[in-house]
């Protein structure tokens, strides 16, 4: 404003024209204001030059540190104090967690004057006593006594509440009488006995080259997170020898056939007509335990096979005689699932004791035995006539293990499902086989090839504990855990939800119940956890008939192959029951 009223009298003053006397004394009067005007602006304050350099420190504040000291006058609190001024100090937060942590852990914290980050300052408390709740915190009657005392605050000794105690120590390496202790504990534990992994021998009986065992999904050999209570649980297993018990006069007719030679009069027939079972024509005792599985022997069914709790695999004859043949004995615990060979010369059986032996039909051999150091769930062997040296066994850890007969070792891995394998199917004529897990999730692989094809996976999905396919060969069905049987379509390669067939009435939640269907794809049948067999027609999905056989649940049901009214069920109470 003072330099624009001096323009405007420097525009008048040096105007042309006369003037009056009045003029030339409103011109003095101009002269004295601009002469006033001009001592004022000589008067006003210079620009700080430091200015720039002051902003620039201001910038490249560190993080922590200080506060200025100029700001603390506006602070509410009385900054004032006995040995000084109080001052905001700055510090990164997860910093100070960490120091403030170390320092209850172990008595020790950093120096937060010294930014080296070497100094360190320890606390030692040694034989003090310690408040009950405090942890290693001495009382404070303790410490307040050990601290150094100076009460004269004009001593240039007084430190206020910063004195130190007489037992600090500051260094910056452990004292030698440390490193002694330190290397008497660490001599204490290298004498320890250290633990060996044990390895796996062949046992009695075994033709294998021994390539199975030493394959097992860790192949870096460092131990993973229950591998020694696992080892030690197998160690405390009794080893079974391998036992095989014929109950027959003979294994041959007077016609010089085995006796898993079917009869004669048995042909495979695909035209036939399935009926509903009505009564129970026999019952087939034998097993000391719950019975956990039947197959029937391929094609012709005149003989099954029954897998049990009690270690035990039982071939029966059924038709005129319905009694036991051969029992094969080779597992120390359960056991989980049986399957013939597409010829039945060969069968499988999982058990609880992590082995998997490949039997002779016949003779009652084990021609060889499989593990992968984990619980099989499941079993079963490739379809197709070219490839019956090869199977797949669904494991407790959550992976899918590929085994060839011929060369006595893993082949493949497929390795996606985040839970125990319940089951394996195969369909597409054995180019494509679906697992289910607990998980609940159903996966779709190309046999072959450890990659999924398709991924199955909904919110409202439960675990399938069981399946089975139709024998048209177009419908997967699996036993849900929501007490329900669901369908999949497999029309044309695919794998979809048949949301129009849902079979339900039954309880087998908690149970891996088995399922299958009539020759014909007519009916199908299920067990459940009360013991009762389920029937329903294929078309509406209607219950047609409900049977109580068993005491105890009944864990898995076989239709018969040829007779097209004979249906096998098995449960927990360890009885077999033929119905007609």
């Amino acid at each position: 404003e003072i330099l624009i009223a001096n323009m405007d009298f420097l525009k008048q003053y040096n105007s042309g024209g006369e003037s009056s006397s009045e003029d030339e004394n409103t011109a003095q009067a101009m002269k004295q204001k601009f002469a006033a005007n001009m001592q004022e602006l000589q008067s006003a304050p210079e620009v700080d030059s430091t200015l720039a350099e002051k902003a620039q420190l201001v910038l490249a504040k560190p993080e922590s540190g200080n506060e200025d000291a100029s700001k603390i006058k506006n602070k509410k609190y009385n900054t004032n104090h006995l040995t000084g001024q109080l001052e905001d100090y700055y510090m990164n937060e997860s910093i100070f967690r960490q120091q403030y942590h170390d320092y209850l852990a172990t008595g020790t914290s950093a120096n937060p004057t010294d930014y080296s980050a070497e100094a360190i300052e320890r606390k030692v408390y040694a034989g003090m006593e310690t408040d009950k709740g405090n942890g290693d915190k001495p009382k404070r009657s303790l410490l307040s006594g050990k601290r150094m005392k100076c009460e004269d605050p004009t001593s240039d000794a007084f430190q206020g509440p910063w004195a130190k105690y007489e037992e600090n120590e500051e260094f910056l390496r452990p004292t030698d009488a440390q490193i002694e202790e330190i290397k008497a504990e660490a001599a204490a534990r290298a004498a320890k006995k250290p633990f060996k992994r044990r390895k796996f021998k062949k046992r009695e009986g075994d033709k294998t080259d021994g390539k199975s065992n030493d394959k097992d999904g860790d192949k870096d050999g460092d131990k993973k997170e229950g591998d020694e209570e696992e080892e030690e649980e197998e160690n405390k297993r009794e080893k079974v020898a391998y036992e095989t018990k014929f109950h027959l006069e003979s294994k041959y007719d007077y016609q010089g056939r085995s006796f898993i030679e079917p009869p004669t009069d048995k042909k495979p027939n695909e035209d036939i007509n399935c009926f509903i079972p009505k009564t129970q024509i026999h019952t087939f005792t034998g097993h000391t335990k719950g019975v956990q599985a039947l197959r029937f022997f391929p094609k012709y069914g005149h003989m099954f096979l029954s897998g049990s709790l009690d270690g035990k695999v039982k071939l029966w004859n059924i038709g005129e005689e319905n009694r036991v043949v051969q029992t094969y004995s080779g597992h120390s615990q359960g056991v989980r699932d049986i399957v013939f060979d597409n010829s039945g010369r060969r069968f499988l059986s999982a058990s609880y004791d992590r082995n998997i032996l490949l039997w002779d039909t016949e003779t009652g051999k084990v021609i060889s035995e499989f593990t992968n150091k984990k619980i099989p769930y499941c079993v079963k062997f490739s379809p197709l006539e070219d490839q019956q040296n090869l199977f797949l066994c669904g494991s407790s850890n959550k992976k899918i293990v590929q085994f060839d007969i011929n060369t006595g070792g893993i082949e493949l891995e497929y390795d996606e499902h985040l839970g125990p394998v319940n089951t394996l199917t195969f369909f597409d004529e054995g180019r494509k086989f679906a697992s289910t897990s607990d998980d609940k999730k159903i996966f779709v692989w190309e046999f072959g090839l450890p990659v999924v094809v398709k991924h199955i996976s909904e919110p409202e999905m439960h675990s399938i504990t069981a399946t089975t396919m139709h024998p048209s060969g177009k419908y997967f069905a699996g036993q849900s855990m929501d007490n329900k049987i669901v369908i999949y379509d497999t029309r044309g390669g695919n794998f979809r939800l048949n949301r129009r067939k849902k079979f339900s009435g039954h309880s087998n939640a908690g149970y891996a119940c088995g399922m299958t269907f009539s020759p014909d794809g007519q009916f199908l049948v299920s067990g459940d956890s009360g013991g009762r067999i389920w029937f329903w027609d294929w078309k509406s999905t209607k219950n047609y008939r409900t049977i109580k056989g068993h005491q105890r649940a009944c864990m898995d049901v076989a239709w018969h192959p040829l007779e097209t009214s004979k249906v096998l069920s098995c449960g927990w109470d360890g009885s077999i029951k033929l119905w007609d």
